[in-house]
């Protein structure tokens, strides 16, 4: 135990004793959170080991962290981090990292990521790239393994770019037809001979540039995300090129002898693995930008030769991902998400025997998620999935897990009967015994065949060497944890025609000891940065960085060369995390006296939508309503208050090509002169927040946030206590939040309160005259019935509602004052079992396009079915049957 904890066996460790002055005693780092007791931050997160524990997230994980905001003041972690590269800049201030290339660690073994086969990845996209032609021919390496003779090249400097190279993906800048530079992927190797030309593949598809800004008076392109995979194998001796998962070219390169392999060493020369080589400055600074290359989801694929037994004998060699794999990798993270079946070697090479142990020589089973099915077709990659449930297993060899064989069921207490009327009913029983397989009651499912239930005796040899002998009954079972199932046969439940498979479980890793991780070794993933760790380091995700050594190592990982103002590692100013600034992270390799960053976030912020108001009296398109209205005195009559309903006139658009929702706030201002300025507010975490409030944490009272909906009924509002009067102000501020977590800047538009007269009237709500047949007839169409009792002429719309969800919209124009109009649905719809509702409402043919409210509900209606009621229902045929509801939800 003090060896595991780092304290000295000859000297007393009291207990209670909080090294690392976390907040955390040795005791508890040690045993409940696995986690550093000399080291605030153990995962270099940013957040403290007690801030993690508080907060219930892990403090060994640094992909697993509090709340993205997590209430602290500068910290932003959207998830959405990549790195970023300049060219390397030698005028910094000597306080900063300077700018330019990062290198990938050699973690003590300089080949660790030396393959003959290899498929490597990155996604990545330019940003403020000058339009300029001095730049084409320019060649940029987004990820190369090279060599050279120099052993002392700096971590942001680039090795020569005619240097030897294992593997290397780049692109080359062309000229571009539309009058813009492009890009040209490629990906390519060079034997050590220097007469020997580069085996290299182009891609015939370039990525065009477009202008950052159509508006500017400069030039400056990017490029949308764009995700290259690069693969070469050592048996057929092709080189292939993908672009976003599809294949783009191929060609036969190298030769017969050695000498024109692909090298992975070469003599007298230091490997170097390194991200943004060689890349670009622009030639003119008059813009004041600088070009930049984001990169993401580096990945680096490989298996060293003679390692991995395969079924059949023999070793895996020449390893690479196939097209399948590629494609499946680029749209998501390949770190093993719950619920969705991931790929692993022994899913096209089979590492194990046919009965899914061990073969002879394998370290492990080289897989991520354990498939429990025995069908015989693959699951297909990606394949989603859905908690299984109560299944068990029965422990046949007694070693504490499943194994291939062992007989796995469905635990049920009932069985499915059929009654006198031909329908199913469920039987339930008190006497079954949970995880035991009664064959009346629970469903096997794997394997299909082949069950023997008969007990049999087993040999089991004790601590002490003694054997001794135990009857096992196949019928008693142990439950299976993190199963996961593929409903293949649409039966709503598991049987055995459907997939199913146990997670990959993360906590199960041993995180005391730096190793190649488990679920990346059964993958072939040698290298994994995912830049979404935050922290002073950029951590390898396929290993387990070795945080318990001392010195701290993180070996794994990519960290700062500092220069020696900065004294130790870490920086003694702040122990938690890596920065000495308590700001969010900079730019990954730019400079700023206060400290030092290495990612950053990728995602753009949304533009700002245009927003307009309207209201009930004035509905008019294209124009924002001034004046809102309410009754001179207060009253109960709702229709007399005005409903304020916000209107997107021109969205917002996501740079990152994703989805955007909007976010509401009606704001109230009692005192007119009190308004908010846009720049005050700022939107956080789904809080709006007002920035000038320097006591408090921003938080707005519900006597000024009195809305967060789309609309804002002023009837709604004055019941809840707060009376809107003449002069009163209404506010409306609205977010545009992108599908990438990044939000707008706040915007605002406002409407004054007034009071209700003829002149700037509200139209009378419909009468509801009647809703047949009641209840509804499977076939036969049901009528709506309304008066229009307006004083004027204009168009009755109706919305029909299918179990409260909104099936379409209708409307009849040109209806006059008094004159009643009927609404029939299409009888095809109208089914048994479902109930109908609708809402309607008038819309005046005047120059404002004022409406009504909805009906229902109503108010003194003559029709008394609809008053004070928020829907009037029809039911189709009859209604759910009670005693149904009790069988099926006996166990409730």
């Amino acid at each position: 135990t003090e060896y595991g904890n780092r304290t000295n066996p000859l000297v007393y460790n009291a207990s209670g004793i909080d090294s690392d002055g976390d907040g955390l005693n040795d005791e508890d780092e040690f045993s409940r959170t696995l986690t550093d007791i000399y080291y605030q931050d153990t995962d270099d997160d940013e957040f403290n080991d007690y801030e993690e524990y508080t907060a219930g997230t892990n403090g060994h994980n640094s992909l697993s962290k509090p709340a993205y905001s997590a209430g602290r003041a500068g910290f932003l972690y959207e998830g959405n981090r990549a790195l970023q590269i300049m060219v390397k800049d030698t005028g910094v201030a000597v306080d900063c990292i300077t700018r330019g290339v990062v290198t990938v660690p050699e973690a003590r073994d300089a080949d660790r990521l030396a393959f003959g086969s290899w498929t490597i990845e990155a996604r990545m996209r330019i940003r403020d790239l000058d339009n300029d032609a001095a730049l084409v021919g320019s060649k940029v390496f987004l990820l190369r393994r090279s060599f050279s003779m120099n052993d002392k090249i700096a971590d942001n400097d680039a090795v020569d770019a005619a240097a030897p190279t294992n593997y290397a993906l780049g692109f080359t800048i062309a000229a571009g037809n539309n009058g813009y530079l492009s890009l040209v992927p490629f990906v390519s190797f060079k034997v050590a001979d220097p007469t020997s030309p580069q085996s290299i593949v182009n891609s015939p598809v370039e990525i065009p540039l477009v202008r950052e800004d159509e508006e500017s008076a400069y030039e400056l392109l990017k490029s949308d995300w764009v995700f290259l995979t690069g693969v070469y194998s050592a048996t057929t001796q092709k080189l292939s090129l993908y672009i976003d998962g599809e294949f783009k070219a191929e060609k036969t390169v190298g030769g017969a002898a050695a000498s024109f392999q692909c090298p992975t060493a070469v003599e007298n020369h230091t490997p170097y693995v390194k991200i943004g080589e060689h890349m670009v400055a622009n030639p003119s600074m008059a813009s004041g930008k600088e070009a930049r290359m984001l990169v993401d989801e580096v990945r680096i694929w490989g298996v060293q030769n003679s390692t991995i037994r395969v079924r059949g004998g023999g070793y895996l060699t020449a390893f690479t991902r196939s097209p399948e794999e590629i494609a499946f990798g680029v749209s998501r993270s390949v770190y093993p998400v719950s619920g969705v079946y991931d790929p692993c070697l022994d899913y096209r090479y089979f590492t194990t025997t046919d009965r899914g142990g061990l073969l002879a020589g394998n370290p492990q089973t080289y897989v991520v998620d354990i498939r429990v099915d025995d069908h015989e077709e693959p699951i297909p990659l990606g394949t989603i999935g859905q908690s299984a449930g109560n299944l068990a297993y029965s422990d046949l060899n007694g070693n504490g897990q499943w194994d291939i064989g062992e007989y796995v069921w469905l635990d049920r207490n009932y069985k499915v009967e059929i009654d006198e009327e031909g329908n199913e009913v469920r039987e339930y029983s008190t006497d079954v015994k949970l995880y035991y397989f009664d064959e009346d009651y629970d469903v096997p499912l794997s394997p299909n065949t082949g069950w023997d239930l008969d007990s049999f005796t087993r040999d089991v040899i004790g601590a002490d060497g003694s054997t001794t002998t135990v009857t096992i009954d196949p019928k008693e079972g142990r439950l299976l944890h993190r199963v996961y199932y593929f409903d293949r046969d649409n039966s709503e439940s598991v049987s055995a025609e459907d997939y199913f498979w146990i997670e990959y479980d993360h906590e199960a890793d041993n995180w005391y000891a730096a190793k190649y991780k488990r679920w990346a070794e059964a993958q072939g993933l040698a290298l994994y940065l995912k830049f979404d760790d935050g922290g002073g380091s950029i951590e390898d995700y396929a290993w387990h960085a070795d945080w318990r050594t001392t010195p701290k190592g993180w070996k794994h990982a990519i960290r700062p060369t500092l220069p020696a103002t900065y004294g130790v590692w870490p920086p003694q100013e702040k122990a938690v995390g890596g920065q000495i600034n308590d700001g969010d992270y900079w730019y990954v390799t730019d400079c700023d006296p206060a400290g030092f960053a290495w990612v950053v976030d990728s995602a753009e912020a949304p533009t700002e939508p245009e927003v307009l108001i309207h209201t009930l009296a004035n509905n008019q398109a294209g124009v924002s309503s001034e004046f809102c209205y309410v009754p001179a005195v207060a009253s109960t009559d709702f229709s007399k208050y005005d409903i304020l309903s916000a209107v997107i006139a021109r969205s917002a658009s996501d740079p990152e090509s994703g989805s955007i929702a909007y976010k509401y706030f009606w704001l109230y201002r009692a005192n007119p002169a009190a308004e908010f300025d846009a720049a005050d507010l700022k939107y956080e975490d789904g809080t709006l927040r007002l920035l000038t409030d320097l006591e408090g944490d921003g938080s707005l009272p519900s006597d000024v946030l009195v809305g967060r909906d789309r609309e804002l009924d002023l009837y709604m509002l004055k019941e809840k206590g707060i009376l809107a009067t003449a002069g009163n102000v209404f506010q409306l501020a609205v977010v545009a939040v992108s599908s990438s977590g990044k939000n707008s800047a706040v915007v605002l538009e406002k409407v004054t309160v007034d009071v209700l007269t003829a002149a700037n009237e509200i139209p009378a709500s419909l009468e509801y005259i009647s809703f047949t047949p009641n209840p509804g007839v499977e076939g036969r169409p049901f009528v709506v019935t309304l008066r229009n009792r307006a004083d004027n002429a204009g168009t009755v719309c109706i919305q029909w509602f299918r179990n409260l969800n909104l099936s379409r919209t209708e409307s009849k124009a040109n209806i006059q004052p008094g004159a009643q109009v009927s609404f029939m649905l299409d009888p095809t719809l109208v089914i048994n079992g479902d109930t109908w509702a609708f809402k309607a409402w008038f819309e005046a043919a005047d120059a404002k396009q004022s409406r009504s409210r909805a009906i229902p509900p109503t108010l003194g209606n003559a029709n008394p079915e609809s008053n004070d009621r928020e829907w009037v229902f029809r039911l189709v045929g009859s209604g759910y049957d009670e005693v149904d509801w009790k069988e099926e939800n006996i166990n409730l």
